[in-house]
């Protein structure tokens, strides 16, 4: 059922192409895994099977992923869909929320390191 039926607003496609992200298609890995993506959850590519496709292990991956993302284009993901792109507004909310969530628990781990260090900086 299109997504307006499932209640959840539908949003404008983000244009990823050719002509709008030149510099992601002068690297082959980069074109692939876009290739490979689809529109809205159940558009979703597991790690798996764009490593299967590509060739590649799932840290290159992961890593080029990552620096898509980095140059404009946004990748959703989540464990069960895997990586796509989002398709409502709803899916672009949830993946913010979960990437907020992750960020923050990452700096909540690193203070415990931040006081070990500020502790052996005042000793030595």
């Amino acid at each position: 059922a299109p997504a307006a039926e499932r209640g959840a607003l539908t949003m404008e496609i983000q244009q990823v192409n050719e002509q709008v992200f030149p510099q992601l298609y002068r690297v082959t890995l980069y074109a692939e895994i876009l290739s490979l993506l689809g529109a809205g959850r159940d558009g979703g590519t597991q790690v798996r099977e764009i490593c299967r496709v590509t060739g590649k292990g799932n840290r290159a991956v992961r890593k080029a992923i990552e620096e898509i993302r980095r140059l404009g284009v946004v990748i959703c993901t989540d464990c069960l869909h895997g990586y796509y792109y989002p398709d409502t507004l709803d899916e672009l909310r949830r993946y913010i929320r979960q990437e907020e969530r992750r960020g923050s628990s990452t700096f909540q781990t690193l203070d415990s390191a931040r006081k070990l260090l500020q502790e052996q900086e005042e000793q030595g």
